[in-house]
């Protein structure tokens, strides 16, 4: 009976190291699409944010992962304020006029809120 009982102790420790080699694979996988975890250490679920519209849920869903969305979030983000400039006759920059057939001379982007979407990651 010990000897069962020992096995069994075995058994669920390689199923805790499984489980945890899966969530440190997903947390690689999260970050390598654009997507930012979140969860606390040591949490049975990750949680993850991605931008609207990005395809890492479904790829997550694809590899056979359990994707719930949760809600939405704001994330200050390096890139999120964008501005276009034509140059005027005078050589000053200008916010282009809409419907304007000019090409867009200068892009600048800046830091600023963005909406992103959270997600609850189970592994089994």
């Amino acid at each position: 009976m010990a000897r069962q009982t020992a096995s069994t102790v075995r058994a669920a420790a390689f199923h805790r190291k499984c489980l945890s080699l899966a969530k440190a694979c997903s947390i690689g996988f999260v970050q390598a699409r654009g997507g930012w975890v979140v969860s606390v250490p040591g949490a049975a679920d990750l949680r993850f944010e991605a931008l609207p519209g990005s395809p890492l849920p479904g790829q997550l869903i694809a590899l056979g992962y359990i994707v719930i969305k949760i809600g939405e979030s704001e994330r200050i983000l390096p890139h999120a304020v964008q501005q276009r400039f034509e140059i005027a006759a005078d050589g000053t920059l200008i916010a282009p006029t809409e419907g304007s057939s000019k090409p867009v001379s200068v892009q600048v982007t800046h830091a600023g809120i963005a909406t992103v979407e959270e997600y609850d990651l189970r592994l089994s």
